[in-house]
């Protein structure tokens, strides 16, 4: 058996005759098959043309080369040569061992991946005074403005309090730059806030 070759090599077959007269004349015929017992002649378009190629002449007990074929599927392939028409003094028939003719044929797979990223956010609050009211809004943003709300997603509340308060897993995402807006309303004793400066960024390189 030869080294394996990839998908959509061509290739083709040689023979030579032994015990023959050193002025052997007739031909050889090549075949190609799916099995190792060479019952099973290889189909499609390649298969089918290589094996109804003309029958190759031999001079002075040297074949001609087979047609040559290009093997676009994975797997294991097998040549036959068989002296096909002998002459006066060498007797047509004989054939070459199929399993030992075996050509292995390999795919060549290639990784392609489009990696994407989950973001939460943990946050807390100081200063507040004893015992706050009102709720803490917290929402995901594709602009630093935080006017363009990132798709798929809704401002989350927690009651307000020192924390830390976890949001849920935000994704998968691409690449991009995304920003929290954090707001509390306030209440008696504390001053509200609104703030978008929290950045996220994201830095995805894909395989092609």
């Amino acid at each position: 058996m030869t080294a394996p070759i990839p998908v959509g090599t061509t290739v083709y077959d040689t023979s030579t005759l032994s015990g023959s007269t050193t002025n052997a004349g007739g031909t050889v015929r090549y075949r190609i098959y799916t099995d190792n017992t060479c019952g099973t002649l290889l189909g499609g378009t390649a298969g089918n043309a290589f094996n109804t190629q003309t029958d190759k002449a031999v001079t002075n007990a040297s074949p001609g080369n087979s047609d040559s074929i290009t093997l676009n599927t994975a797997g294991t392939f097998y040549f036959q040569a068989t002296y096909q028409t002998g002459d006066t003094n060498n007797v047509a028939g004989a054939m070459s061992t199929c399993s030992s003719e075996a050509v292995t044929v390999q795919a060549t797979p290639a990784p392609h991946s489009t990696p994407a990223i989950e973001i939460k956010d943990t946050i807390t609050v100081s200063g507040l005074s004893a015992s706050p009211s009102g709720n803490l809004v917290v929402g995901i943003y594709t602009n630093s403005a935080c006017t363009t709300r990132l798709s798929g997603t809704s401002d989350v509340t927690f009651a307000i309090g020192s924390g830390p308060f976890n949001t849920d897993f935000v994704g998968p995402l691409g690449s991009g730059t995304y920003f929290y807006k954090l707001s509390y309303a306030g209440d008696t004793f504390n001053t509200g806030f609104s703030d978008c400066t929290e950045e996220v960024n994201a830095t995805i390189t894909s395989l092609p």
